[in-house]
């Protein structure tokens, strides 16, 4: 439960203030567009002039900047937090499914049916078989935002001209404004940074596509979206106990209060 808590999402307004920081710092970095290259050598992406274009256009330049951004984040928090804690937990427990199903059954992310699938993804992660953890955790996972959606009355799939019906992909769902306000504006760029956006990490469209090498799935990208999964199916946990232990403490001190009055 503590590896879920010892960092924290992305602050969407401290990497815009940083990205603006760098561009007034060293402007000439900003000036020219900055190809992406994948695992092959091939350009994926151009990060865009920051300091030029109307409004709308810088405004969509800083996010791809702030997207390009995340990596030395996520690599700070894996090495410094996650990465020694998740290896801790290895020397101290010796971790099994039934240890998580408390965590994903009856939870609000997690389909009816899906249990087994999540706890053998979240396991897996747990363990260091990173293959494993992003094979069944990234499809599991886009089911889940769609599932959130539906349950809040959001539709999730869309009708072509012959009329089927064909569910909206990740690409898709990760950017309806209903979704953001039910995980928030960190959470939700943090995953678009990590599962769609070729400006970040683009780990669920790499995945589908077979496009990750062995290494790439030992990527700080990687590690960081499966401590991401695991605290947002720990938060109803995390939650629920908080409130018992407030509501303990309330009690603890109304009981102090009555004892001082009795004196």
């Amino acid at each position: 439960m503590t590896l879920c808590l010892l960092v924290r999402p992305t602050r969407v307004s401290d990497l815009r203030r940083q990205v603006e920081e760098l561009a007034q710092k060293y402007p000439m970095q900003f000036l020219f567009p900055a190809a992406i290259l994948n695992s092959d050598g091939n350009v994926v992406a151009r990060l865009p002039d920051l300091l030029r274009g109307n409004e709308e256009e810088k405004e969509k330049s800083y996010r791809a900047h702030m997207f390009h951004q995340t990596g030395l984040h996520y690599a700070v928090d894996v090495q410094v937090a996650i990465e020694p804690a998740r290896r801790q937990i290895l020397l101290d427990h010796n971790i099994a499914l039934s240890d998580l199903t408390p965590f994903v059954s009856n939870n609000p992310l997690v389909r009816p049916g899906r249990e087994y699938l999540y706890a053998e993804g979240l396991r897996a992660g747990l363990v260091g078989d990173w293959v494993t953890a992003a094979h069944l955790l990234i499809p599991q996972f886009e089911d889940s935002m769609r599932y959130l959606l539906q349950k809040g009355g959001v539709t999730t799939s869309g009708m072509d001209e012959e009329g089927v019906q064909d569910e909206r992909s990740l690409n898709a769902t990760l950017y309806l404004p209903e979704l953001e306000k039910m995980l928030g504006p960190d959470i939700t760029f943090d995953l678009q940074s990590l599962l769609v956006e070729q400006y970040g990490h683009n780990l669920r469209n790499n995945l589908a596509h077979g496009l990750m090498s062995h290494g790439a799935f030992y990527s700080h990208s990687v590690i960081y979206l499966w401590w991401l999964i695991l605290r947002l199916i720990c938060w109803p946990v995390i939650v629920t106990m908080a409130k018992s232990k407030s509501a303990v403490n309330v009690a603890d001190g109304d009981k102090g209060t009555e004892q001082e009055s009795g004196g």
